[in-house]
């Protein structure tokens, strides 16, 4: 579930600036304007009928470059209230109830909450695998 909000949030960046490279992965910090994206402690509370309410903080880590003016981060700040206000993930769009930045060492930190509910994973088949027999000579 965690990659499909990761998606969104890409997806969404990548409309709003084309030419900043954004990593979900690993970021090597440069003389380039980039984006990182990290979930931060993302949890499962378990409801009735075999649904569980997910919540996670996404921080979307903007890293400026070599130059850049704390007017010019307020500036990505709001860029990315309003475009991070409402994700889709799996096909359905869901909002940021709460959002917040902050610029720390020159980096902006925007963090913002998604909940929604997911179905709980139809267990596995025992057979999923299928078996094998191997003989030998």
């Amino acid at each position: 579930m965690i990659n499909e909000v990761l998606t969104g949030i890409t997806e969404k960046l990548s409309e709003a600036y084309p030419s900043i490279p954004i990593s979900t992965e690993q970021l090597v910090q440069g003389s380039d304007p980039a984006f990182f994206i990290e979930p931060i402690a993302p949890i499962f509370t378990k409801h009735l009928a075999g649904r569980y309410l997910f919540e996670t903080v996404i921080d979307v880590a903007y890293f400026p470059g070599d130059v850049s003016t704390r007017t010019a981060m307020y500036q990505v700040a709001l860029t990315l209230f309003e475009n991070l206000k409402r994700v889709e993930v799996a096909g359905t769009v869901i909002e940021s109830p709460t959002m917040t930045y902050s610029i720390d060492s020159d980096v902006l930190h925007f963090k913002a909450t998604y909940k929604f509910m997911v179905k709980e994973p139809a267990a596995m088949p025992e057979d999923y695998m299928g078996s094998v027999t191997v003989t030998t000579a």
